[in-house]
């Protein structure tokens, strides 16, 4: 694990944060996006996989050759989006726009190089919690390489 005690850092300031506005309830599906390029940015993919479904993260250590989640993303996401620990405040300037509809949420991310890495997000509000169904733009394009090395002849198509 490489920073277990900053994602509880990070998720204990969030959630005393929101109790001192009195919303100790309320997390959005952008907090949690900006939680995910946090710990994304850390290195924390443990952390990070804890933001995500259940599904998706069956989808990435299907993906990883017998690897779990953390390992999947450490593989996809590139050394050179990670925020150096002295320079935290850089993602500040992480944009996330989020589009929420029920229990779902599209957010799309622009700014750092680890919010472009992760381009775009979907969330699903499972159990009055948001979690993310997708990683990012460059994982699933790792996952899919991965997949396609594991499975050399099978061809997709639409009819299964």
């Amino acid at each position: 694990m490489r920073r277990p005690a900053a994602a509880l850092a990070l998720a204990l300031t969030l959630a005393l944060g929101l109790m001192a506005c009195g919303n100790a309830n309320v997390v959005t599906p952008t907090d949690v996006t900006q939680s995910y390029v946090d710990a994304v940015a850390e290195g924390n993919f443990p952390g990070a996989c804890g933001l995500l479904t259940a599904g998706a993260r069956a989808t990435l250590a299907a993906a990883g050759t017998h690897q779990g989640c953390a390992a999947v993303l450490d593989r996809c996401l590139p050394d050179t989006i990670r925020v150096p620990a002295a320079d935290q405040s850089q993602l500040l300037y992480v944009t996330i726009d989020m589009k929420t509809s029920g229990r779902r949420a599209q957010g799309t991310l622009s700014g750092l190089p680890v919010a472009r890495a992760i381009e775009r997000v979907a969330l699903l509000r499972q159990r009055g919690r948001w979690r993310l169904t997708t990683p990012g733009r460059a994982v699933l394009r790792c996952v899919h390489r991965l997949h396609a090395r594991r499975h050399p002849h099978r061809r997709h198509s639409a009819h299964g």
